[in-house]
């Protein structure tokens, strides 16, 4: 009630002179029902300027939300695209560790078929030597033989 007479005398304050004449009032104060009336047009006045104001917060608020989770939404986009990049990348470094790998197993049964066929030849090798020095001494043994059954036989 308190509230309501304050702003009467507020209303009645600050109502404009001229406003008064032109209502042909000439100079005459307000009727209780007239200020009555301006008061709650007052009212209503700041009441719609404050909802307007809370409105316009509210859409504020309302857009600061949208470019926030815009925002995010983009940060979660660059990460999952970062984090797909590293998956790729180090899909590509165990690729070619792996073939590197397979590079290396492969040189190096390349390199022991080499030993083997070198081993192999050196056997073969030392296998003929010692064929061929059996058949030399047996041939000179023939030989020995023959020479002695000549002198026996003389």
């Amino acid at each position: 009630m308190e509230a309501a007479q304050r702003t009467l005398g507020e209303a009645a304050e600050k109502e404009d002179p001229k406003e008064d004449q032109a209502s042909g009032g000439g100079g005459q104060s307000l009727s209780l029902e007239e200020r009555v009336a301006r008061a709650k047009q007052l009212l209503a006045a700041k009441r719609a300027q404050k909802e307007e104001e809370e409105g316009q917060a509210e859409r504020s608020k309302e857009q600061e939300r949208r470019e926030m989770g815009r925002a995010m939404q983009e940060q979660r986009r660059r990460r999952e695209d970062d984090e797909v990049r590293s998956m790729a990348d180090e899909r590509r470094k165990d690729k070619e560790e792996e073939r590197e790998a397979r590079e290396r197993v492969r040189r190096q049964i390349e390199q022991d078929r080499q030993e083997r066929a070198v081993k192999w030849n050196q056997e073969k090798e030392k296998e003929r030597k010692r064929a061929e020095e059996e058949r030399r001494r047996k041939m000179e043994e023939e030989a020995k033989r023959a020479d002695q059954e000549r002198i026996a036989s003389r």
